[in-house]
């Protein structure tokens, strides 16, 4: 390991910045302490943002400065601004949200463009306390909320960089306002495009385990109407991105402890 002096100087710089908190991560702990799930299992999680997206060809790596930081149940995630470094982002953040939306978690963050120092032990400046205070309030559901600078970049970047061309349909837009990044388009690419018939069965099953984690989730969730509120909200998003190709739909617990009827 180099000492401080040779390390490579970084910058108090522009930079996308993303803020993403594991929503029920203290009762994974609580149940971390009476022993009713694996130490591995937690770490696990907790290790999936500093894995390597699939999705990311090395070209994007090396021109992105990709950066990660853990805080307990969070994670900071910047990069340089540029088609790369979005597409980095986003790959990874998808990665992150379908990876613990199948153990049963949700995700909730926000993406934003702004003044950022971030090496391998520490992440200050303004980008960071803006991405944090957005996904305290704002965000509300379990979503990464695209502030409007980010996607006047994005919007930029579709029309004239090969990176930023396989982003144009990477953020949606939601009913209640705020663009979030559309990370059941992965989902739709592999059902949609795989060609071998096995492998997309077998796409389709994982889906279905993850629908039934939800489902979960949802029923799980009664008691607690704000909870309650944030499951349902991903729960019609779940269905109007995923069912129409073939993945089990999320429903309305019933009254009964039954679930009767769609989202």
């Amino acid at each position: 390991m180099l000492p401080p002096e040779k390390l490579p100087l970084q910058k108090y710089e522009e930079r996308y910045c993303a803020f993403v908190d594991i929503l029920g991560f203290s009762d994974l702990i609580n149940r971390l302490k009476k022993g009713e799930t694996d130490f591995t299992a937690v770490r696990g999680l907790l290790r999936v943002i500093h894995d390597p997206p699939f999705m990311v060809f090395s070209e994007v790596a090396e021109k992105s400065d990709f950066r990660a930081q853990q805080i307990s149940d969070a994670v900071c995630i910047s990069t340089i601004c540029n088609a790369a470094g979005l597409n980095h982002l986003f790959a990874a953040l998808t990665e992150m949200s379908m990876r613990l939306l199948h153990a049963g978690y949700f995700v909730r963050g926000a993406l934003v463009k702004g003044i950022l120092y971030h090496d391998d032990d520490m992440a200050f400046g303004d980008a960071l306390i803006q991405a944090y205070k957005l996904e305290q309030g704002d965000v509300r559901y379990p979503r990464v909320m695209i502030t409007k600078d980010v996607a006047a970049d994005l919007s930029a970047m579709t029309k004239r960089d090969k990176f930023g061309y396989n982003l144009r349909n990477s953020v949606a837009l939601s009913d209640d306002g705020p663009r979030f990044l559309d990370v059941l388009l992965q989902l739709v690419v592999n059902l949609r495009d795989n060609k071998d018939e096995e492998t997309r069965l077998n796409a389709l099953a994982r889906y279905n385990e993850t629908a039934a984690k939800i489902q979960l989730c949802f029923e799980d969730s009664r008691d607690n109407p704000q909870h309650f509120e944030k499951v349902q909200w991903f729960a019609r998003y779940w269905n109007r991105v995923a069912v129409p190709w073939g993945v089990k739909a999320i429903t309305r617990p019933g009254p009964d402890g039954v679930s009767t009827v769609h989202v």
